[in-house]
């Protein structure tokens, strides 16, 4: 059995070294192109491309007072990963100061929300035999009628409303409650 060390030390598929380096498959075929070092079987010593690949970002760095890198180049490539990667992060940090503010809902929240009012809406309406029976009793089929549309409607428009459903929901950490 190869160890994941033995397996550096051996050389490392396309995709592979790509994993290995936070990278796409596109960025390692360009590092290829740009002559990063390979072993004789074609494989990739992730030692060697990230000595290679640290080598090129200082020269980025060293360069970027110059003229930006040529298109395609790995100086290039490296440029606009790091500024995907600060992008990402710039919206991670935003998503998380809304999810702090309360200006946002995450997501497993709503989910959990729409099910307890799914439940609230199955629970009111499997409810309504045994609460509605007794207002039955002596009533015309067309009062009979309107007393079990009146039930239904009631649970539909709490449903439409929220219900009870949101003193229930557990806010996260700086969530402000229901009314404030």
């Amino acid at each position: 059995m190869v160890t994941s060390d033995a397996r550096q030390r051996l050389g490392l598929k396309r995709a592979e070294i790509a994993a290995a380096m936070g990278v796409s498959v596109r960025t390692v075929d360009g590092w290829r192109d740009n002559g990063c070092p390979r072993l004789a079987d074609g494989s990739w010593n992730a030692d060697q491309v990230r000595e290679w690949v640290g080598q090129h970002r200082a020269q980025t760095r060293k360069n970027r007072g110059a003229a930006p890198a040529p298109e395609g180049s790995i100086a290039a490539q490296i440029e606009q990963e790091e500024l995907l990667i600060k992008r990402a992060k710039r919206v991670q940090e935003e998503i998380a100061a809304k999810l702090a503010e309360g200006t946002a809902i995450d997501m497993v929240d709503v989910e959990r929300e729409r099910v307890a009012r799914v439940l609230e809406v199955r629970q009111g309406l499997e409810a309504m035999g045994s609460r509605i029976v007794p207002q039955l009793k002596g009533l015309s089929t067309e009062e009979q009628i309107d007393v079990i549309d009146e039930y239904v409607r009631n649970v539909l428009d709490r449903f439409a409303r929220g219900g009870a459903i949101r003193k229930r929901i557990k806010r996260g950490p700086g969530r402000p409650s229901k009314n404030g």
